[in-house]
């Protein structure tokens, strides 16, 4: 289902951007659409419709490194060194702390490419995390300025 076949035909699309339905979510990607009184999020053949009267609170966060990467490459980058100095102590073959250690720097590589912005939108009975590769700051101001209107 596309964007055109959920909005109505004379409703104004003010602001809309693609996004990821998810923390760090690399699937779930759609479309998310601020209108005069809704949001709707596309992905797929699944909608999801948010009245602008219902959201209560937004989180808004700029494109930043993923922390749950950061925290796994260097443990991993830490824990390769670490057999690497106990090479003599251990019965694990001296491969393997290379590839712990490659493991974590891979890691620490992927989260430069996996850095989004975030818009989290709180209803009174959900909350719905987006993720984007682009700024979502306007879209945020965006359903600000049509809640009060």
């Amino acid at each position: 289902m596309e964007l055109s076949d959920y909005v109505f035909d004379k409703e104004t699309v003010h602001e809309q951007a693609e996004v990821y339905q998810g923390e760090e979510s690399m699937t779930g990607k759609g479309t998310l659409a601020c209108t005069s009184k809704r949001l709707v999020f596309v992905s797929g053949k699944d909608v999801t419709d948010i009245s602008i009267n219902n959201v209560t609170a937004m989180e808004y966060s700029a494109k930043r490194y993923p922390r749950n990467y950061l925290y796994g490459g260097i443990v991993l980058a830490l824990l390769g060194v670490a057999l690497e100095a106990m090479a003599g102590a251990t019965p694990l073959p001296a491969e393997v702390s290379g590839i712990v250690g490659l493991g974590g720097a891979l890691l620490l590589i992927l989260g430069a490419f996996l850095q989004r912005a975030s818009l989290k939108i709180h209803t009174p009975n959900k909350t719905f995390n987006f993720t984007s590769s682009t700024d979502l700051a306007d879209m945020a101001h965006m359903i600000r300025a049509q809640e009060s209107q």
